[in-house]
């Protein structure tokens, strides 16, 4: 299976098991008077001084919704280009390198508008596989056409993720459970039974009262990145960055330090969030992201 490298702290408004996000978008009085739509969004993570990058460009269409990702790192430099139907759902992706295919994803939904399995040509390794999803009440189910592995994702009332289990044939190996406060935002999120932890690892969040312009662009590409490309750590932490209708401005976590500045403009919309995050394991991982406004 051919997964993105992760990026840290690069990360949705979480599918409500339909074709709206969990915090759907709706204009208040104050968005109404303030033009939030995004020309493009950075987000770019560099290691050992610059030596070591990993950098996203999202650039919005017309509507405000993603509709190209530009990826350039150490690793790899490449295009995703996002194809939408008629109600903005994804049915396509496709990644190209130095101007070759080299993977797509074609998307199918149920009768509900839910996404029902997404189909992964590898053109480079000449791998086919697919994603199958199956919804049970609160939960859906994520199963694959190449492994023992399933992911169950769990829902509450309000249509939020509270747990994501990982499971090899019927043993469960990893769960991630996430709390949110009364206006939506994820405000801790703690992943245990990670094979590469023996301790439970717990992250909270702090955030300002001014809209975050992510929700829109990302509330329909989200369902892309939590159950198709997940972040390989905490899907909290996307989650704290692209579907909470706030901006994070602190983050504290038990293994993890943040050291994190946000920048406001005259009109209190978001335009930087930067600074170093470190742990036992990595340090000098610095993150810078950039707001690009339509006007």
């Amino acid at each position: 299976m051919k997964k993105p490298i992760l990026m840290l702290l690069a990360i949705t408004c979480l599918m409500a098991c339909s074709e709206e996000s969990t915090n759907s978008y709706s204009p208040g009085a104050e968005e109404n008077q303030v033009n939030y739509n995004l020309s493009r969004y950075s987000n770019d993570v560099s290691l050992f001084a610059g030596t070591w990058n990993h950098d996203k460009d999202f650039i919005m269409n017309s509507d405000n919704l993603i509709e190209e990702i530009e990826i350039n790192s150490v690793v790899y430099n490449k295009n995703i280009e996002i194809i939408r139907d008629a109600n903005n759902n994804i049915i396509n992706t496709k990644e190209y390198s130095a101007g070759n295919l080299i993977l797509e994803n074609t998307v199918s939904y149920n009768s509900s508008g839910q996404i029902a399995q997404v189909t992964q040509e590898d053109f480079q390794s000449s791998q086919n596989f697919d994603y199958i999803f199956t919804y049970n009440g609160n939960q859906v189910i994520k199963s694959d056409s190449y492994s023992n592995y399933t992911t169950v994702y769990t829902f509450n009332d309000n249509n939020q993720l509270i747990s994501a289990e990982e499971f090899v044939g019927d043993e469960a190996f990893k769960l991630e459970e996430l709390e949110y406060d009364a206006q939506g935002n994820l405000i801790s999120t703690t992943l245990s039974g990670d094979p590469l932890s023996i301790i439970a690892q717990e992250t909270h969040f702090i955030y300002d009262s001014s809209i975050n312009p992510l929700v829109k662009p990302f509330h329909i590409h989200d369902y892309y990145d939590i159950f198709i490309n997940p972040p390989a750590e905490q899907l909290g932490v996307y989650i704290a960055t692209y579907g909470s209708p706030n901006n994070w401005i602190e983050a504290n976590g038990d293994h993890i330090n943040y050291d994190i500045e946000v920048v406001f403009d005259s009109s209190n919309r978001i335009i930087s969030r930067f600074g170093t995050i470190s742990s036992a394991d990595v340090s000098g991982l610095e993150l810078e992201e950039s707001f690009n406004y339509v006007d």
